[in-house]
């Protein structure tokens, strides 16, 4: 969980923000991280810290690539 004494920039590199984007539109970790550079390792690695930094898995595995996971039902 993310303290609230230190603004989020100073939490979160915000080249992860970057990676949630290209992931969130590619839905495939190795196309993300042809776009970005990275190896899909690097891509995995980087949703893992985001996975902790929010406490949520964000994407679930489909058959054909990531979907974004759905939001929780009030």
């Amino acid at each position: 969980m993310l303290s609230k004494s230190r603004p989020l920039t100073r939490q979160l590199d915000l080249n992860l923000l970057e990676l949630f984007d290209t992931v969130w539109r590619t839905r495939n970790l190795t196309a993300a991280g042809e776009r970005l550079a990275l190896s899909q390792p690097a891509v995995s690695h980087g949703l893992a810290k985001l996975r902790r930094a929010y406490g949520d898995a964000l994407f679930v595995r489909m058959q054909r690539g990531w979907s974004p996971r759905p939001l929780p039902k009030p």
